[in-house]
């Protein structure tokens, strides 16, 4: 197991958040991710000094549901080669060690022609440890609408989100289509300015949503 055998379990973190309900969120399961802890943890998961920590860990941040492996899994080959020629850094040469800790890389995997070339695991993490991906979940998703696609769940990408998704009827995506999405050109009015502590669209929305879980994401 490595962390190419991860991504897709822990990429259900961000799913889940778009898309779960925040009344889901109640009783005794739900308010142990709604004390003054747990969403201080939250507020903090990016703080450049713990966020090598708290990426592996995310799963006891969040509310989170588990994605099972199936049983037909693509196993990719083994052909390690030396990723040591140097690398530049802030107008220095230094070696692949020093660049992933001037970096605080957690894990390092490359692919190159269908096999694994290079794989690596720091700052406590190994084979068996679960990464947060961030935007890297968008390949997952655009990925499973192809298969979907094919299979026949999705008629057409021109579709409309609502057909799907009719919960979204008067919303942003009332109107958009599946194509538009993978696009990423929706037209929804959105600014992803990364302003913490401003009162930026995209501050109140992690404040409000990631952090206290007081709607989702998507609302």
């Amino acid at each position: 197991m490595s962390l190419r055998n991860h991504f897709v379990g822990t990429a259900v973190l961000a799913a889940g958040l778009m898309t779960s309900s925040v009344p889901a969120l109640a009783g005794d399961e739900g308010s142990r991710w709604l004390t003054p802890t747990m969403i201080k943890a939250r507020a903090h998961m990016f703080a450049p000094a713990l966020n090598m920590l708290t990426f592996q860990h995310m799963n006891q941040i969040f509310a989170t549901r588990t994605v099972e492996a199936g049983d037909n899994v693509w196993e990719l080959p083994e052909k390690p080669v030396s990723l040591d020629d140097g690398y530049t850094l802030n107008g220095e040469t230094v070696n692949l060690a020093q660049y992933l800790e001037a970096t605080s890389t957690n894990a390092l995997v490359e692919v190159k022609d269908g096999a694994i070339v290079h794989e690596s695991y720091r700052n406590g993490s190994d084979a068996t440890t679960r990464f947060m991906t961030f935007s890297v979940a968008k390949s997952y998703v655009s990925t499973l609408i192809g298969l979907a696609l094919n299979d026949g769940f999705i008629k057409s990408l021109d579709d409309k989100v609502t057909d799907y998704l009719p919960e979204m009827a008067g919303s942003g995506y009332d109107g958009p289509t599946i194509r538009n999405l993978l696009h990423m050109r929706s037209g929804v009015e959105w600014q992803e300015i990364y302003q913490f502590g401003s009162d930026t669209q995209l501050t109140q929305v992690h404040d409000n949503s990631l952090v206290a879980y007081k709607y989702r994401w998507c609302d």
